[in-house]
């Protein structure tokens, strides 16, 4: 959901001289950043100075329909990938300020991996991840019969899941989840809270994880 108050973002989007890139992790982040940037009554020029580094293919996708190239994408979709690109560059970022505006509940690993390479990361949360509310009713009629597949998209769905279950003392319906996993960060995290981890997108997309979850379910069928 978006946040209350864009205040911090607003600010920084009226100093983007001071920042040598932007940091984009996903196509949320993309749009509110241009949806604040329009509102401040500026467009696409105002990153002139600027270079701009993206994961994930829609997210440059979103990025490229404000008219903006990125200058950093690395093949695979992780943060750890985003960080070895960022690396072969051999750029000196020591001092170097990046705008890194994403989740409430960023990851650590990209802004630290950055500021070990000398870079000054300012998060700007634009978008917060809220947890749904459920009963233990309801979680005892879903877990009756187990879903087939359960999808997790991010580790954060996957810590979420845990929290709720938890939460409801219902911690060992974990042991019976089978997981469609977006990429190895979440598998990792499934793994960690006890959930069984099928298949596993590659590369790590939405569409990806579809076709993975079908030719799963193929290779099921011709076994």
């Amino acid at each position: 959901t978006t946040m209350d108050d864009y205040g911090d973002l607003d600010n920084a989007i009226g100093r983007l001289d001071d920042f040598s890139w932007i940091l984009f992790t996903s196509v949320n982040g993309v749009y509110i950043f241009f949806e604040r940037l329009l509102k401040a009554g500026l467009d696409s020029r105002a990153l002139k100075g600027v270079k701009v580094a993206v994961i994930g293919e829609q997210t440059a996708a979103r990025l490229k329909g404000f008219g903006i190239i990125a200058d950093l994408q690395p093949e695979r979709f992780t943060s750890e990938a985003a960080l070895e690109a960022f690396r072969s560059r051999k750029e000196d970022l020591q001092g170097r300020r990046v705008l890194f505006p994403g989740s409430e509940i960023t990851r650590d690993i990209l802004p630290e991996g950055l500021r070990k390479m000398g870079a000054e990361v300012v998060i700007v949360p634009v978008y917060r991840n809220l947890r749904p509310e459920y009963t233990d009713g309801e979680l005892d009629e879903l877990f009756d019969t187990p879903p087939d597949l359960i999808t997790f998209t991010s580790s954060s769905t996957v810590t979420n899941l845990a929290s709720i279950l938890r939460g409801h003392h219902r911690e060992n319906f974990l042991e019976r989840i089978r997981g469609a996993s977006i990429g190895p960060v979440t598998s990792a995290t499934a793994r960690e809270n006890g959930i069984h981890v099928v298949t596993e997108a590659a590369p790590h997309t939405i569409p990806s994880l579809v076709y993975t979850i079908l030719d799963y379910y193929n290779r099921k069928v011709r076994k």
